[in-house]
Formats: structure tokens, C-alpha cells, sequence
């Protein structure tokens, strides 16, 4: 694992990934095409030129970008959060106030993929 280029550097990332997915959570219920291929060109864009890039500073320039399937929304996966035994942790808003992380195991959730449930029982 690389070390970070500085420790402000890290944080511009970590928001600038965090405001990607805002931006596709955004525009997702209109156009989920559009908004995955916005997201992709975005991530690709911070990939190739930030500071902190996993890729080589040397291999930027000659990296291809990434083999990305085409989109299908049979794939979607949509999940809904509730709170597990009456409790639902600390939850850290993302950078447009949706929740983002908890801080412990206490979320459950309920997700749908090609119609079939996986809600807890």
C-alpha cells in the first residue's frame, strides 16, 4: 500500500470519491446509464491525476483506463436501512447529508437483485 502524497491530499480523495457517488446517487433515478458513465470518466479522471493515485505517477500517462462492463440495469441493486433491534449505530452523512458508514454492525438492510429479497429474517 502506497503511503499518501500528504495527509491533506488523502482527504481531497477521499472527498472527491465521496462526491462522485452523491453526483450517481443524484442523477441515478433518471438516467442510471448517464449517471454510471459520468461516474466512470470522473473516477478514471482521479485515477489518472491525483496526487494520491494508486497508479504510478510514471504509468499515468500510457494507463489505458479501466476495462468497464457495458452498463445493465438488470444489475442495479437498490437497498433500503432500518435500524437492527430498535438501534442504529452512529451513522457519518456523506458529503450530500445521505448516510454514508456506521460505525458499528448495527444496520440492517435489504437489498433486491433480478427480484429475489435478501431481507434478514
Amino acid at each position: 500500500m502506497a503511503v499518501p502524497a500528504h495527509p491533506f491530499t488523502l482527504v481531497h480523495w477521499r472527498r472527491s470519491v465521496a462526491e462522485h457517488y452523491a453526483a450517481v446517487r443524484a442523477v441515478a433515478g433518471g438516467d442510471a446509464n448517464a449517471a454510471a458513465l459520468r461516474f466512470r470518466a470522473a473516477r478514471e479522471q482521479l485515477f489518472r491525476d491525483h496526487d494520491d493515485s494508486p497508479i504510478a505517477p510514471e504509468r499515468c500517462l500510457a494507463w489505458p483506463g479501466f476495462a468497464w462492463f457495458a452498463y445493465d440495469p438488470s444489475w442495479r441493486v437498490t437497498s433500503t436501512m432500518r435500524p437492527w433491534n430498535g438501534y442504529c449505530g452512529s451513522l457519518y452523512p456523506g458529503v450530500d447529508g445521505s448516510p454514508g458508514a456506521t460505525s458499528e454492525s448495527t444496520i440492517a438492510s435489504s437489498s433486491t437483485l433480478h427480484g429475489v429479497s435478501s431481507a434478514p429474517a
